[in-house]
C-alpha cells in the first residue's frame, strides 16, 4: 500500500469513516500483536488486550492530529494497555497471595480457560516465558523481526531510534534468549539427574 493511500485512509478515519477504520485496524492487527506481546504480562490474554486496543482506537482516533503520527499512536496505545494490564495483573497476584485457598469454592472459569489456551500454545509461551525477563527494548524488536518478519528499518522507525541501535539490540536480545536456552536445558538435564 501506498504511503499516499494510507495518508488518506488515515484522515478518513480521523474524520469518522468507521470503514477506513476497519481496514486500518484489520492492517496495523498483526504487528500490534507483537508490540502488545512485547509489554504484556504472561498471563494477559492477546486477544483480550487486542481488542482494548481496537476499542481505543475508534473511540480515540478522531482526536488524532497528524496522519503521519498515526503508527506511533498505535504503538502508543497498545503499550498503555499493556502496562495497565500488568500493573492489575500485580494486584491480581498480590490479592491472591493475600487471600487464603477454600478448597469449597470452585475454580475461577476464566482461569481455566486461560490455562487451556496455553496449553494449546505452549511451545510460544516458553519462549515468551524466557523473553519476559528482557527489558522491551530487546523484546519488542525481537517480536517484531522474528514474529512480523519487519526489517530492521521499519523497526526503528516505528520505535524512533536508529537502525543500528535496533541492529545492537537485536544480536543482544538473541544472545541473551541463546543463553536462557542453554541454562534452562542444563537444569532440565540437572533435574533428570536427580
Amino acid at each position: 500500500m501506498s504511503e499516499a493511500f494510507e495518508a488518506a485512509q488515515i484522515h478518513r478515519a480521523m474524520a469518522g469513516d468507521s470503514q477506513a477504520v476497519a481496514e486500518l485496524w484489520q492492517q496495523n492487527r498483526s504487528w500490534l500483536s507483537s508490540v502488545i506481546l512485547g509489554h504484556r504480562p504472561p498471563e494477559a490474554d492477546l486477544e483480550d488486550l487486542l481488542q482494548e486496543v481496537a476499542l481505543r482506537v475508534v473511540s480515540e482516533i478522531g482526536r488524532l492530529r497528524e496522519p503521519a503520527a498515526f503508527h506511533g499512536w498505535l504503538r502508543s496505545i497498545a503499550i498503555n494497555i499493556s502496562r495497565s494490564a500488568r500493573r492489575r495483573s500485580q494486584v491480581q497476584r498480590r490479592v491472591r497471595q493475600d487471600t487464603a485457598f477454600d478448597a469449597e469454592d470452585p475454580p475461577d472459569p476464566r482461569w481455566e480457560e486461560q490455562r487451556r489456551r496455553d496449553a494449546a500454545c505452549q511451545d510460544l509461551q516458553r519462549v515468551m516465558d524466557l523473553l519476559e525477563g528482557f527489558h522491551p527494548d530487546y523484546r519488542e524488536p525481537l517480536l517484531l523481526k522474528s514474529m512480523q518478519g519487519w526489517s530492521q528499518r521499519q523497526i526503528a522507525v516505528t520505535l524512533g531510534v536508529t537502525e543500528t541501535t535496533i541492529e545492537s539490540r537485536l544480536v543482544r536480545a538473541r544472545r541473551m534468549l541463546r543463553q536462557k536456552l542453554r541454562s534452562t536445558a542444563l537444569l532440565i538435564k540437572d533435574e533428570d539427574c536427580a
